[in-house]
């Protein structure tokens, strides 16, 4: 199976609040590493993530799975 990188920035919100954890967010997917996760000065995390998937799109979802835990209205794109 293919390993796709997926980038994604997940944001604060004045209903969800802080920006959750990327450990606890990843938790329980199996096809996913952290490459590497960056909280920003403004609350915000940027990262980037090792995702196995059959393809493009399956990596997407999985990305938008594990980005909507940390924050709804995350955003996320998938680099190769």
């Amino acid at each position: 199976m293919p390993t796709f990188r997926v980038s994604g920035t997940a944001l604060p919100t004045a209903e969800a609040g802080d920006v959750a954890s990327i450990d606890d967010a990843v938790a329980g997917e199996d096809a996913v590493q952290v490459e590497e996760a960056v909280r920003q000065d403004d609350g915000s995390v940027q990262f980037t993530l090792h995702v196995d998937a059959a393809d493009a799109a399956a990596a997407a979802e999985v990305g938008w799975r594990v980005a909507d835990r940390m924050s709804p209205g995350s955003t996320v794109t998938v680099l190769a």
